[in-house]
C-alpha cells in the first residue's frame, strides 16, 4: 500500500531536484517555474484542464515496505481547512497509519 501512496514533491522541489532545466522548458508535468513562494509550494497549480504544473510524485526509501516491513509509509494530500473531506477518517477505519 505504501507504494502506491508516493511523496509529493512541491513545483519548487521539482524544477530545483527532478527537472533537468529547473522548468525553464515545458515538460508533461510543469508549463514554467513557479512565479513566487506560493506557486512554489504547490502541490497543484492552474486549473484541471490547463495544469501549470500537475504535481510529482516519488517513492522514497519511506515507502520500501521490503526495507521496512513493520514501518513503510505512504502520503496523503488532503484539501486544505476550508473544505470538508473524509480522508483522515477513512485511512483511521481502513488501519492506514498517517504521519
Amino acid at each position: 500500500l505504501a507504494q502506491r501512496f508516493k511523496r509529493p514533491f512541491s513545483w519548487e522541489q521539482y524544477c530545483q531536484q527532478i527537472s533537468s532545466d529547473q522548468c525553464q522548458t515545458p515538460d508533461e508535468t510543469a508549463l514554467r517555474p513557479p512565479q513566487d513562494a506560493a506557486e512554489g509550494g504547490s502541490y497543484f497549480s492552474g486549473d484541471i484542464d490547463h495544469p501549470n504544473f500537475r504535481g510529482y510524485f516519488n517513492a522514497t526509501p519511506e515507502n520500501d515496505c521490503d526495507a521496512y516491513p513493520t514501518n513503510c509509509t505512504g502520503h496523503i494530500i488532503n484539501y486544505e481547512c476550508k473544505q470538508s473531506t473524509f480522508a483522515v477518517a477513512q485511512a483511521h477505519w481502513l488501519n492506514i497509519s498517517l504521519k
